[in-house]
């Protein structure tokens, strides 16, 4: 391929690990730190765009978000331990943390929202907040302890837990002192109708065991399986893209079964305001990046030639689990995750034959993972940026 003088070839890479000198010296380097590139920009147009729908919470949010990750983020890198092999990045955990508060204070919860115009329409509509405005302030500031809680420490390893509460505590109770009746905040929830905290226990419902159910199926609800369900179902209807990692056994893949199942069974109630449709793909050392395009090409209708997506009124959530399996190339490539990775950044890939783009519309990820070892391997973080990652204890 012979390049016009008048084009310019540049490369963003992670590292130069398996680049030869030759290529090295070719080029113009430009090392960029990460503690250069600062966590504050992405928040701040966070700010900007929540501005326009929900104009009487914006400055709030976004004046607590910036307090605590200011504080949280150096603890956090200094003191404590992330999942084993399974690390964030300061962006990453503050990506993190807008999710969950996009999650929690939206109209569905009864905050107020200015609705975007319509063509041909001057004036936008605003749909009202169902409590007065103390009590969704109140509401609120419940929301963002949960939600840090979640998001900056969801990642932490167990041992690191407790330092972290006990850290971020005094914080916490500066925003809303009803957090200090509770010890453990991995294990509180907001009860929105109320208007108050409570313990996740009171939200676990009671076993039924149904006969003729396959004892590997059978999931009995607890505390941390309740807390997995909160976080899926909030991250899932926010199109949040999530990651669960934990040590074999622990019930990553059977809880995400058994959230999706449900998930798909309230979509099919006539009076559910989404649908959802599930397709699973599990990852082993011997799967290709083709097996990936097989995944969206097969499950996702084409509506039209150049777009791929779920049944109309519906989303899709794809469940990949084991999704750090897949081998490692000599030079340390992943062509499986890289693809994955190119859905989930540029929503679409390239056809194998044709090689013209097309848009993957509606889908979003929700995967599961060990630690690195015993025929898993590191994936990189340009992936794992676009997930809100937790280590299930």
């Amino acid at each position: 391929i012979k390049l016009a003088p008048t084009m310019t070839m540049m490369f963003e890479v992670n590292d130069l690990a398996v680049a030869s000198p030759a290529t090295v010296s070719r080029c113009g380097m430009v090392f960029i730190e990460p503690v250069h590139l600062g966590w504050r920009a992405p928040i701040d147009t966070w700010k900007e765009v929540r501005s326009q729908s929900y104009p009487k919470y914006a400055a709030d949010l976004h004046r607590y978000v910036v307090d605590l990750c200011d504080v949280a983020l150096p603890f956090i890198r200094s003191q404590l331990k992330e999942a084993p092999g399974i690390p964030s990045v300061d962006a990453n955990l503050c990506k993190s943390f807008m999710e969950f508060c996009d999650a929690f204070v939206n109209d569905s919860n009864g905050f107020e929202r200015v609705m975007p115009l319509e063509p041909g329409q001057e004036e936008a509509t605003v749909k009202p907040a169902t409590r007065a405005d103390a009590a969704n302030d109140k509401l609120l500031r419940m929301y963002i302890i949960v939600a840090a809680v979640r998001s900056l420490g969801g990642n932490l390893h167990e041992a690191s837990r407790a330092e972290f509460l006990d850290f971020a505590r005094p914080h916490f109770e500066a925003i809303c002192p009803d957090v200090a009746e509770f010890d453990d905040l991995y294990s509180i929830a907001v009860d929105g109708e109320k208007g108050c905290f409570e313990h996740i226990e009171q939200r676990v419902q009671p076993f039924t065991y149904t006969p003729g159910m396959p004892f590997f199926s059978i999931l009995v609800p607890t505390t941390e399986s309740t807390s997995q369900f909160i976080t899926l179902d909030a991250l899932t209807r926010n199109g949040t893209n999530v990651l669960f990692s934990g040590e074999t056994g622990v019930g990553k893949s059977v809880g995400i079964a058994a959230f999706l199942d449900n998930l798909v069974r309230e979509g099919e109630q006539a009076d559910a305001g989404m649908k959802f449709t599930v397709a699973t793909a599990n990852f082993s050392a011997q799967t290709s990046s083709g097996n990936v395009v097989d995944i969206f090409e097969t499950r996702l209708d084409r509506k039209r030639k150049n777009l791929l997506g779920p049944p109309a009124g519906s989303k899709m959530v794809v469940f990949v689990d084991d999704i750090n399996m897949p081998l490692v190339e000599v030079y340390g490539a992943q062509p499986p995750i890289e693809l994955l990775r190119q859905v989930v950044d540029y929503k679409g890939f390239y056809d194998r034959r044709k090689l013209f783009w097309k848009n993957v519309a509606d889908t979003q990820i929700i995967a599961a993972c060990g630690p690195p070892g015993g025929g898993r391997n590191a994936v990189t973080p340009r992936l794992l940026r676009h997930f809100c990652m937790q280590w299930i204890p």
